[in-house]
């Protein structure tokens, strides 16, 4: 019960976890509730917290999260391609009309 995770005032659960990141091996993120947060390994503290929302989860995993739903990506803020967030936009609306 490291203070930066009491900080959060999530319950003392054992989370799911929900992805490594693509970029940083040694931060990994969990689901808890309607929350993920991130873990950095080597502080040994969560660096990152934030509730979400799940638009239209399928109904066995109304109360359990899945990391299958989760899609790392890192988004470059120089890019200008407008085009490439619609497609994946389409895509994203896609996925979760076929996961219904």
């Amino acid at each position: 019960m490291d203070e930066s995770y009491v900080n959060t005032k999530l319950p003392s659960s054992i989370p799911a976890i929900a992805l490594i990141h693509p970029m940083d091996p040694d931060r990994l993120f969990f689901f808890l509730g309607s929350s993920i947060f991130a873990v950095d390994l080597q502080l040994r503290k969560v660096v990152g917290f934030s509730e979400f929302e799940m638009l239209h989860p399928p109904r066995r995993l109304r109360r359990k999260r899945s990391s299958r739903f989760v899609h790392a990506w890192q988004y470059d803020s120089s890019s200008t391609r407008p085009e490439f967030v619609s497609a994946c936009l389409r895509q994203e609306k896609a996925i979760a009309a076929m996961s219904r």
